[in-house]
């Protein structure tokens, strides 16, 4: 691609040039030959132009192809696998418990995988106490917090809950999306947030990327 690039900008500017040397000769000299060779340049730039925005066309076409496919993410702690649109990246929310952290800057679409182990509660303490737990915490941090009830789910053969939650955060109108998953050693967190005027449009997305969590390990020797 890289050598089409350079091909392609050497054509763009020697035909031109090209072009026009051999128009000034026709003219001053008025030579059938300087004329002929001016046309054929002519009709070789338009050439040139139309393939060189065939080729651009079908490049950007396979970016946008390869952009729409869903692609695979691994937390740090290789124990879990979210699968999320191609227009996702991995970054930093300075989040230091979160083991995955990724999203689009641009669209306003963000996910955290947050990991604890079971060993760490008490034996009695299951999925949905840790999840009025979280809760519990977010609702702290959130100002004007209005929350969903916890709705019981299965994800992937693991029981699970979701909790819709909407507030202030820094000034700033949040809606949150978030999934508590019973793993197998390990309660996790899947906490995805837009914008609150825009959650009819991204949680969709957010249910469907939650949705595809799976464990890959159980974080045993």
């Amino acid at each position: 691609m890289e050598i089409v690039a350079i091909i392609g900008c050497f054509i763009m500017v020697a035909l031109p040039i090209l072009f026009v040397l051999a128009l000034v000769m026709a003219i001053t000299r008025k030579s059938k030959a300087w004329t002929a060779g001016a046309i054929a340049l002519g009709v070789l730039g338009v050439i040139a132009v139309v393939v060189l925005l065939v080729y651009a066309g079908k490049q950007a076409a396979s970016k946008m192809a390869e952009m729409s496919q869903p692609r695979a993410f691994v937390t740090t702690d290789g124990l879990v696998e979210i699968t999320a649109p191609g227009t996702w990246t991995a970054h930093d929310f300075d989040n230091e418990a979160a083991t995955l952290q990724i999203g689009n800057l641009i669209g306003v679409q963000y996910l955290l995988v947050i990991s604890e182990s079971k060993r760490e509660f008490p034996p009695e303490f299951g999925i949905e106490e840790y999840a009025e737990v979280v809760s519990g915490q977010m609702r702290e941090v959130v100002e004007g917090s209005v929350e969903s009830e916890l709705l019981p789910m299965e994800i992937n053969g693991l029981t699970a809950f979701r909790q819709e939650l909407e507030g202030d955060v820094e000034g700033t109108s949040i809606a949150y999306l978030n999934t508590f998953i019973d793993g197998k050693e390990h309660f996790h967190q899947v906490l995805t947030w837009t914008l609150r005027d825009q959650k009819e449009r991204h949680f969709p997305v957010f249910r469907e990327t939650a949705d595809s969590f799976r464990e890959i390990s159980d974080g045993g020797e």
